[in-house]
């Protein structure tokens, strides 16, 4: 695409190319008009370039934002869990050791201790507070990113404006 708008481009400032006018050719072949081509076509590319910089700028925004928001459910969900399992435990606690209870595996029940059943979910909270803390430095980096990606942004607008073309 960037070729073809270059190929357009080229063929609308001919100054740039040929030495001399040629027949369709509005300039008298002077080289402020050859200059002045050169700076049209330069904005021009500057344009097209920039546009598809904030094309990718703006395409990588989303996706971040869309990760930040699906490591938020995720820190949720797991955060459920750990209170899920913590009351669990608690109720399970006011039940004597010798006790016998089921326990959920998949979609079928086993019989087993009470002690193996706060052992594992002891386990349970221990995973998913490991899981809680890789999504927090990976919502970190994703939040850097897009704060980059802002100021990158920023950037790209300010000198859009310095340059008069907005």
């Amino acid at each position: 695409m960037i070729l073809c708008v270059i190929k357009v481009l080229i063929n609308q400032s001919c100054c740039l190319l040929l030495p001399m006018p040629h027949a369709g050719c509005v300039c008298d072949g002077q080289l402020r008009c050859t200059l002045q081509s050169t700076t049209v076509l330069y904005i021009k590319l500057t344009l097209v370039m920039s546009f598809q910089a904030f094309m990718e700028l703006q395409g990588k925004m989303q996706e971040t934002n869309q990760k930040l928001r699906i490591a938020d459910v995720q820190v949720e969900s797991l955060k459920k869990q750990i209170v899920h399992a913590q009351l669990t435990d608690k109720e399970i606690q006011s039940l004597g050791d010798t006790t016998r209870v089921y326990e959920s595996v998949g979609r079928m029940f086993l019989l087993t201790d009470i002690p193996m059943v706060r052992e594992n979910l002891k386990a349970k909270v221990a995973k998913c507070n490991e899981k809680i803390t890789n999504l927090q430095s990976n919502k970190e980096y994703l939040e850097r990113s897009m704060q980059e990606s802002q100021d990158n942004l920023r950037e790209m607008i300010k000198l859009k404006q310095s340059v008069g073309v907005v």
